[in-house]
């Protein structure tokens, strides 16, 4: 197992040793960080970058700017490079700690992109419950880890977050696209996709043909669409690959015309969409039972 490097995929599991797993995704240079504590406690210190994090069991405390809080399971923190912060266990059993760590650069570009008057990104509120921000997280931390999720995917679940993150510490400056520039935007990127099922394009690339910056066109996907634009795309794939099904090709040549990076993750994707795998599908399709 590989640390800090990203070129081996990092799978902690809840320990009652202290573990410590950081590693850096290559699509999207994001580091991140698993880890378990027991007993350690962790002198007052600040970082140069953000952090965004999940006590995923267990329960913590801490100190910021000499205020106490304690995070039970679930909870998320947010700090501002340079904060000041401690850490502890409360409970004999520990903690896990599941963390992401945007650099400056990462949050000032979305704040570039999204608001009226950009300025540096601070949080005013250090601990934060919110449903929409912790289901962002774990989808970004899981498929850091996965196996088969495209770069354009990961890319788009760290610009989600990252969006949300910004949106919440923007006191209302964020720049407001109108429903028929959002409706261009998306049209053009729609049509680029339905082009280029096989292609796997970055975030960027994909903001390029649509004419607007990445993180306005999340957005306008997310309000025309309901879903970001590289889920869309797996919409499209597993529906042309239902059509594909019809015929006697092989789920390797069906999966690798879409852009699927391997047949098991193409299997995995369909299921999820449709209830039954390739092949469940195709002997249905063909009156066989499943």
């Amino acid at each position: 197992m590989q640390n800090q490097t990203g070129e081996r995929n990092p799978h902690p599991r809840r320990s009652t040793r202290e573990e410590t797993f950081v590693w850096v995704e290559p699509a999207t240079q994001l580091k991140l960080c698993d880890a378990s504590f027991t007993t350690h406690h962790f002198p007052k210190h600040s970082h140069d970058y953000y952090v965004v994090g999940l006590i995923s069991d267990g329960a913590q405390r801490f100190t910021h700017r000499g205020r106490e809080y304690q995070t039970p399971p679930g909870g998320m923190i947010v700090l501002n490079p340079e904060d000041d912060h401690t850490g502890e266990p409360i409970t004999t059993g520990g903690f896990r700690w599941r963390a992401i760590y945007p650099t400056r650069q990462m949050m000032d570009e979305v704040a570039q992109q999204l608001c009226r008057k950009p300025t540096p990104v601070r949080f005013a509120r250090v601990r934060i419950d919110d449903t929409e921000l912790t289901r962002l997280f774990i989808k970004v931390h899981e498929n850091s880890r996965r196996r088969g999720a495209s770069r354009g995917l990961r890319e788009e679940l760290l610009g989600q977050l990252l969006l949300v993150l910004v949106e919440q510490s923007s006191g209302g400056k964020v720049i407001g696209d109108n429903a028929h520039a959002e409706r261009k935007y998306v049209l053009r990127a729609c049509d680029y996709l339905r082009a280029q099922l096989r292609l796997d394009p970055s975030l960027s690339e994909l903001a390029l043909h649509a004419g607007v910056d990445a993180f306005r066109l999340i957005r306008a996907f997310n309000r025309c669409l309901g879903m970001p634009p590289f889920r869309y795309l797996e919409s499209l794939r597993i529906r042309e690959s239902q059509r594909l099904l019809e015929d006697e090709r092989s789920l390797v040549d069906i999966a690798f015309e879409l852009g699927f990076t391997d047949q098991s993750y193409f299997t995995r994707r369909f299921k999820s969409q449709i209830g039954l795998t390739p092949g469940q599908y195709r002997r249905m399709l063909n009156g066989s039972p499943r």
